[in-house]
């Protein structure tokens, strides 16, 4: 003879994560040139190369699981890739 049972319902209310991505400038040059011809402002990136680096955090609010990393391998295009 099978055991029988009722089922019930169970409420379990989990906090969400708090997420944050931001891009950390690393170096860079804050100096930019006006070019008259193009009416742009360039910066001189031969001196100073701008440096980038994105990074994510993830924070759980009950404590069990924090953690942040930074990201590697990211490919960067100008418009689509």
């Amino acid at each position: 003879m099978a055991i029988q049972t009722q089922p019930k319902d169970v409420q379990v209310h989990i906090d969400p994560y708090s997420f944050l991505a931001e891009i950390q400038v690393l170096s860079g040059n804050p100096v930019q040139n006006y070019n008259k011809d193009t009416n742009e402002y360039e910066p001189d990136r031969s001196l100073i190369p701008c440096v980038l680096m994105p990074y994510i955090s993830v924070q759980d609010p009950e404590g069990l699981m924090n953690g942040s990393q930074a990201i590697t391998g990211a490919e960067w295009y100008e418009g689509a890739p």
